[in-house]
């Protein structure tokens, strides 16, 4: 009888330790950086503008900048600052954390783009059953109201391409 309740008792732990065997090596915490290329007529800002612009938000009527929003860097052999990068990894705690999905790209001339960007943030338990096995899940980009496609041409990295009209 023992044996019988102790083999009951080791499958059901079994089970359970099952569930959780996919994340065996944990989730990915913080949020992956939201990084882009703006382009007009298929060309890339200018290194001028792209140097320029900031990235805010607003929050009770008062506007907040993104402290980290970057150009992105050449490493090695790949041209990131050349190609017009941009990115941000505090978006998705903003984004996550608070809730804030609407954000603005301001320009030196005072020009202003709309981005909606939204992750998502969860539990352990969602995160390991989430297919990205990260606590911040990126679910959608818009900019100036249109969904974001991704750049098919850079596969080390998620970059999204931001038409400009």
């Amino acid at each position: 009888m023992k044996l019988n309740l102790f083999l009951i008792l080791f499958c059901l732990l079994q089970m359970q330790c099952s569930k959780y065997e996919k994340c065996a090596f944990g989730t990915y915490l913080v949020p992956h950086s939201l990084i882009f290329i703006i382009k007009t007529d298929n060309q890339r800002l200018s290194d001028a503008t792209l140097d320029n612009m900031k990235l805010f938000y607003l929050k009770s009527n008062s506007k907040f900048y993104i402290n980290d929003f970057y150009r992105s860097t050449n490493e090695g052999e790949y041209k990131f600052y050349d190609l017009g990068l941009q990115g941000t990894r505090d978006i998705g705690l903003k984004s996550g954390d608070e809730e804030i999905k609407e954000y603005y790209l301001e320009y030196n001339n005072g020009d202003l783009d709309t981005l909606f960007v939204d992750y998502k943030k969860l539990n352990q338990e969602d995160a390991c059953n989430h297919v990205c096995k990260c606590n911040y899940p990126l679910e959608l980009v818009k900019f100036n109201g249109k969904v974001a496609i991704r750049d098919s041409s850079i596969k080390i990295q998620k970059v999204f391409i931001f038409n400009k009209i």
